[in-house]
């Protein structure tokens, strides 16, 4: 019997739909986010569990109440929950929503379809979440002042996401420097970062090449459920091979921040 997630994940948005297809073509995908390639990394999966596990372990002490940003297939949330948190996900995508909760359906009341700049609380949290979220919110004021209405004072926001380093409103990502400088001007303290670059750039490198191999037979697959599907995937492997060497010469990185409100 056919995976049911296979045919949901052929229906994703872009570019969802085909990274998760080229690196999961079964439908049993956890996590839409980088891995984490230590010495003696065992795939993808394990990589995944490795950045998971990194994130988990910057959780300050202390910490009740999470809210994780762009929780994607839902399984963060899920084992935050399951580790003891009071935990909402939110995502503005529905079918990603619709995945998250059928695979995980002890803590599907705790998944919410919303955008984080629509969502509001009556409770604050001890704790925000951004793993590869912080980037599409674009105002970097807007993306500080809301977590400062959701945080309870000297509240936490934990972000791991693709940066860079130059200066250029042409570029994708936040720049570094900015980030912090926002992030200053309304209380919040860097408290930890990490570089973590080399460790993840192995997830692009595969899901490149996975893409690249596999394009004409995902491309039949997926053609009959979506629309420029060609165009759509020709644009994704020139966008990556473009950006992955952009990170290759340090221009973008990947790092690991953790604030705290004043």
């Amino acid at each position: 019997m056919e995976n049911p997630f296979k045919e949901l994940i052929k229906t994703l948005e872009f570019p969802f739909c085909y990274y998760a297809y080229a690196i999961d073509r079964d439908g049993l995908i956890d996590y839409f986010h980088y891995g984490l390639w230590e010495t003696g990394t065992n795939g993808l999966k394990e990589a995944q569990e490795n950045l998971a596990s990194l994130m988990k372990s910057l959780i300050p002490d202390g910490v009740k109440r999470i809210l994780d940003v762009g929780c994607g297939l839902g399984r963060t949330t899920r084992d935050l929950t399951a580790a003891g948190y009071d935990v909402i996900g939110i995502s503005p995508d529905t079918r990603l929503m619709e995945m998250a909760k059928a695979k995980y359906r002890e803590c599907s009341s705790r998944l919410i379809v919303s955008s984080f700049e629509d969502y509001r609380s009556v409770d604050s949290f001890d704790l925000i979440l951004f793993q590869e979220s912080s980037q599409y919110i674009k105002d970097l004021n807007f993306l500080f002042s809301h977590c400062g209405k959701l945080l309870d004072k000297k509240g936490y926001i934990l972000m791991c996401d693709e940066i860079r380093y130059e200066n250029s409103d042409d570029a994708p990502f936040h720049e570094k420097k900015r980030l912090e400088k926002i992030a200053h001007e309304y209380g919040f303290n860097m408290v930890h970062n990490e570089n973590i670059t080399g460790r993840v750039l192995e997830t692009r490198n595969l899901a490149l090449r996975l893409l690249t191999v596999n394009r004409d037979s995902i491309i039949n697959e997926l053609s009959p459920v979506r629309e420029n599907v060609r165009q759509e995937i020709e644009f994704l492997i020139e966008g990556w091979k473009s950006h992955t060497a952009m990170f290759e010469r340090n221009m973008f990185g990947y790092e690991v921040f953790l604030f705290q409100g004043s």
